[in-house]
């Protein structure tokens, strides 16, 4: 009997080559495992997934995807004839089972199941959702602390100094954060993960909140919060900042314009204007996520 040899793939009259393979398993650079003769698709090394298009005719090569993150895809070390094979060569929901790790789905593993939600690339266990709302309340309590500082403490005293510092730190603590985002093996550590976790919120990154378990949110949405909570937070300070000047300016000093008024509006302007710039600090590591 006729069959398709090593490092090939197929069933007879039609093998087609093991797209970039290996005989070993989870060789690095190596798209495939095919180690045996008589396979009917290549099985998928570690991080990397093979598309079997359910309607395709065995004349018709299967397609190699590369998976992001690399763990969505744990790779298939299976044997020829076997369950495994069949299931990935029919594809569909199944062969995503059979070649997806846990929390990942679809082809390609690119998408979370529904629980899990997406953070920063990878697909994390959705908590309870007093934990989620949790962290939206840190992330919120971040911004109104950055904007009420100069309103709530005089710059000349001690206490200004030390919240002007924190502040120091959370963005510290946010650059830290971004370290995070790339598979350095950090989140691999229970204790490195939750501070990882903890820099994530600072970073009023609103994928942390992780509204996919919450509700219906889609990829799309999820994109575009991502994009534009930075750039409307920041629009609607200036327009605040504007509107104050243009009300206090032309109005109530013409009205009142003595010294000691004018005086005033100047500190509340040069309050207005430190908020803006502790918000511009608190939100600047947001908007790189935002452009990663």
């Amino acid at each position: 009997q006729c069959f398709c040899n090593i490092g090939w793939y197929g069933v007879p009259g039609y093998c087609h080559p093991c797209p970039t393979y290996s005989e070993s398993y989870d060789v690095p650079d190596m798209w495939t495992y095919c180690a045996e003769a008589n396979l009917t698709v290549p099985f998928p090394q570690p991080g990397f997934y093979v598309v079997s298009e359910p309607t395709r005719d065995v004349s018709e090569p299967v397609s190699i995807r590369q998976c992001f993150p690399y763990k969505a895809c744990p790779g298939v070390k299976g044997l020829a004839g076997s369950t495994q094979v069949d299931i990935i060569a029919a594809g569909g929901v199944e062969a995503d089972g059979m070649q997806c790790a846990d929390g990942y789905n679809n082809e390609g593993c690119d998408t979370c199941d529904a629980t899990h939600y997406r953070l920063n690339g990878k697909c994390e266990v959705c908590g309870k959702r007093e934990v989620h709302a949790l962290y939206g309340l840190i992330a919120a309590s971040v911004v109104f602390f950055a904007a009420a500082i100069p309103w709530l403490v005089e710059e000349t005293s001690f206490a200004y100094v030390i919240q002007s510092r924190m502040i120091a730190l959370v963005v510290f603590l946010q650059e830290v954060g971004l370290v995070g985002r790339y598979n350095l093996g950090w989140n691999d550590h229970k204790s490195l993960s939750m501070l990882m976790q903890f820099c994530f919120i600072l970073q009023l990154n609103p994928e942390v909140i992780g509204l996919e378990c919450i509700t219906e949110y889609s990829f799309v949405e999820r994109w575009q919060s991502l994009m534009a909570m930075p750039a409307l937070g920041l629009g609607l300070l200036f327009a605040c900042a504007q509107l104050y000047a243009y009300v206090f300016g032309k109005f109530y000093i013409k009205m009142k314009s003595h010294v000691e008024v004018v005086r005033v509006g100047q500190r509340r302007w040069v309050k207005m204007l430190r908020s803006i710039l502790n918000l511009i600090q608190v939100t600047y590591v947001s908007v790189v996520i935002a452009t990663l």
